[in-house]
């Protein structure tokens, strides 16, 4: 079994969660949470399933998994408490959560770069930092700025930008060698980061810096209670 984090609970008694590790979404059958008396889940709140792929056929809400069985273990306590009455802008804040969420799942490249910079600053100012320092002369010599610029066509290039590229897509700048190669790879290195990382893996990193915030920003709901 994993922890399942609550999307949404639809009024005719099914329900949406999403993975805690992978945020893939996971389709919650009316009868399964019926059978566990478990019914007034609200967003946020956590239960442990087991999910299995979901039939291709029958994706239902577009769901990667779908739950066969179910238990329940809040992030906050041994047992599920919905969050109470007076808590409006906190529910408003998950409901955000979980708009962003989804549009960072689905974003590319280029939308993610300007979700991310809009944004994060705010949820993780270390990992925007490292994504976004500006590359300029200072970070790298003339010549190998002046290559990575002409290339990326930017008025401002940060980490971000060069991370989907690989050593060899580097190497095919014109006039661009392994001198300058290396020059670019010690810069991401001194953030944390490196060329040819794959999407998905910066959405993973977000999204855990994204849980964690929710989840601290959340915690005092249940400690005041």
């Amino acid at each position: 079994m994993q922890r399942l984090i609550i999307k949404s609970i639809h009024e005719h008694g099914f329900g949406f969660a999403f993975t805690h590790k992978e945020h893939d979404q996971v389709y919650l059958p009316r009868k399964l949470l019926f059978e566990a008396g478990i019914t007034s889940l609200k967003p946020a709140d956590e239960i442990i399933g087991e999910v299995i792929p979901n039939y291709i056929d029958k994706l239902d809400g577009g769901c990667k998994y779908i739950c066969t069985e179910i238990g329940y273990a809040h992030r906050f306590s041994d047992h599920i408490e919905p969050i109470p009455r007076g808590y409006a802008s906190e529910i408003e804040y998950i409901k955000q959560f979980f708009i962003l969420h989804d549009e960072i799942k689905k974003s590319d490249k280029n939308q993610l770069r300007n979700n991310l910079y809009n944004s994060f600053e705010r949820i993780d100012p270390s990992l925007h930092r490292a994504l976004f320092a500006e590359i300029d002369r200072p970070s790298l010599s003339v010549r190998t700025y002046n290559l990575i610029r002409n290339e990326l066509d930017h008025m401002k290039i940060y980490n971000y930008d060069l991370l989907s590229y690989t050593p060899a897509e580097l190497l095919r700048i014109p006039n661009l060698g392994r001198t300058a190669l290396y020059e670019v790879q010690n810069h991401l290195n001194k953030f944390g980061l490196k060329l040819n990382t794959p999407l998905d893996q910066i959405k993973e990193k977000v999204m855990s810096s994204f849980i964690e915030h929710v989840s601290d920003n959340l915690t005092h709901i249940w400690k005041d209670q």
